[in-house]
């Protein structure tokens, strides 16, 4: 799906604090961080400039953006920015607060909305049962590769497609995940990506972003039910994650991975529970028969830096 990306400048209009070296900064930050928004993923990703911006708008003190430019970055820089500014649509002429209703979601929306601005928002609190890691009803504002990367997967959670459609979309913005061929068949069973699509992209969320930070305060040889129950509470997922317990069922569990080192054989006992249905689902859950799961391994030999799904589906 299309995500917009507006450039507003309201986003972009110096803040009157700034030194000239610290707007310089955050303009060649935000640059690296999107480069690859701009080259490797411009089909899925449209700027969109107001003539205002261009125009009017004081980066610095009375320093208009593209005087701005010209004087502080190199050509491939430059390039880089001037490459964003190219889509001057005649209707983009909305002020930021109706630029914010844009970036609302909506069931039957076609394309999505977000602005990109040089400011980074500032985090209120911890994340946790009151505040889920990851949201869904609003689309985050683009600063950095890694809010790029939120956006993407707020739109996997909301628009989740089909099985091969969003285990595609999960290996591109779930780096640390290796995802086996089962999680697309898995995936087709009880109707999963209809009932809990944001669950499960928030759960893969946190696997791939925050797991290992949650793991590497306990030694090496600690309880892993003691860390995947501290890892689930930390999130506030539906029900403590733990292994399995039942050694009969390790075959069922163990699947061959290929990955880029070459094949190898996982065991995926540990698991991430999920009961309750995403909020916005309207249908009807049988919650006797309701009990998706997502197997999952850590701490492989030789990759102890990934986390390696082979199932998001019934219970195995």
């Amino acid at each position: 799906m299309i995500a917009n990306l507006y450039l507003h400048s309201e986003a972009f209009r110096y803040n009157g604090i700034d030194s000239e070296e610290t707007v310089v900064k955050k303009i060649k930050n935000l640059l690296y961080d999107i480069s690859d928004i701009v080259y490797k993923y411009s089909k899925e990703n449209v700027f969109k400039t107001s003539d205002d911006l261009i125009n009017n708008c004081m980066i610095y003190k009375k320093e208009l953006v593209m005087d701005f430019i010209q004087k502080h970055l190199d050509v491939d820089e430059a390039t880089l920015f001037y490459s964003m500014l190219c889509n001057i649509s005649d209707d983009y002429a909305l002020s930021y607060e109706e630029l914010e209703e844009l970036c609302k979601y909506d069931k039957d929306e076609k394309e999505v909305n977000s602005i990109l601005v040089i400011n980074s928002p500032i985090a209120n609190g911890p994340v946790g049962k009151n505040k889920p890691y990851m949201e869904f009803e609003k689309y985050m504002i683009v600063y950095s590769k890694d809010s790029w990367i939120t956006l993407r997967r707020q739109i996997m959670g909301n628009h989740p497609n089909n099985p091969d459609n969003y285990i595609n979309e999960a290996k591109k913005y779930f780096p640390k995940i290796v995802f086996h061929e089962n999680c697309v068949e898995s995936l087709k069973q009880d109707n999963y990506l209809e009932t809990i699509p944001r669950k499960l992209t928030l759960y893969l969320a946190c696997l791939n972003d925050k797991f290992y930070i949650i793991r590497n305060k306990y030694k090496s040889n600690s309880d892993r039910n003691d860390i995947l129950m501290d890892f689930s509470g930390q999130y506030g997922f539906d029900e403590p994650a733990s292994l399995e317990g039942n050694i009969k069922k390790k075959d069922v569990m163990t699947f061959l991975f290929k990955t880029e080192k070459g094949e190898l054989t996982v065991c995926c006992e540990p698991h991430l529970k999920i009961s309750q249905e995403d909020k916005n689902y309207k249908g009807h859950i049988e919650y006797d028969k309701f009990h998706p799961r997502i197997y999952f391994a850590f701490d492989v030999k030789g990759y102890e830096d990934m986390i390696f799904v082979a199932s998001i589906g019934p219970h195995l």
